[in-house]
């Protein structure tokens, strides 16, 4: 039991640790000064960029750390290179802080953003409003899904009854008019797999770059199945951060 709690008071102090060093206004992140920050709270990070979260004390945080500092699980400034005017669709916009960092990459990129949970789309007009948003869930099929509802808006999944009803979309509906994808990002909580698996390949055809967050939920090797869809359909695996996240390119 001693053994359990020494652990957790090294995971505290780290975590309390790593806001200092990477955020600006650290303080509000740190107890007991984060209960003077209610409401939406902007956290600037110590290499400049910032985002609006909707309570400091939200999961909301973790995803300003994980996207925008450079050692979270998205390795944007270093493998995403975008030609002027690129077209980019991001599944699972959330916050908006994964369309906030392709603005800043790709300023004339047309940025169109997929989010279905109502809370994080407030969120995401307050941080991207650059982007364009749709508030549907990007899933295999046309139609209404039943979608989590849940007080930390991360991580939300699509299940098979209750929580919140929600238009749905397919891949190949969300690109139908479109007829050239530079990036496409995938974050949607384990409903890549159906979505890909139910995805042209006229569709694909259209995709040079994929990005994608693997979810371990189905009870198989998450990342190989990705590496065989991607590679299936002219991919070429230039990068799977420890996340789980892969990139594949088109050579």
């Amino acid at each position: 039991m001693g053994h359990l709690l020494r652990k957790k008071s090294v995971s505290k102090i780290e975590n309390v640790w790593s806001r200092i060093v990477l955020f600006k206004n650290w303080y509000k992140l740190i107890f007991p000064f984060n209960r003077l920050f209610t409401g939406v709270q902007k956290l600037t990070l110590r290499n400049g960029k910032s985002a609006f979260v909707r309570d400091v004390r939200s999961m909301d945080t973790n995803i300003v750390r994980d996207v925008l500092s450079g050692f979270g699980e998205y390795s944007l400034e270093k493998w995403v290179h975008l030609p002027p005017e690129a077209v980019v669709f991001d599944l699972g916009g959330n916050i908006g802080t994964f369309s906030i960092e392709i603005y800043r990459l790709c300023p004339t990129a047309h940025i169109t953003a997929y989010e279905p949970h109502p809370d994080n789309c407030k969120m995401f007009m307050i941080n991207a409003p650059f982007a364009s948003l749709v508030q549907k869930a990007a899933t295999e099929k046309t139609g209404t899904v039943h979608f989590e509802n849940s007080a930390n808006f991360v991580g939300l999944q699509v299940i098979k009854e209750g929580g919140i009803l929600v238009e749905s979309m397919s891949l190949d509906d969300i690109l139908k008019d479109v007829s050239n994808v530079d990036l496409l990002k995938i974050d949607i909580e384990g409903s890549e797999y159906d979505l890909l698996n139910h995805t042209s390949s006229a569709t694909f055809n259209k995709i040079q770059r994929i990005i994608m967050e693997t979810h371990d939920v189905l009870g198989f090797d998450d990342l190989a199945w990705a590496e065989t869809i991607l590679a299936t359909h002219g991919f070429k695996t230039v990068w799977i951060d420890p996340s789980g996240v892969i990139y594949g390119w088109k050579s």
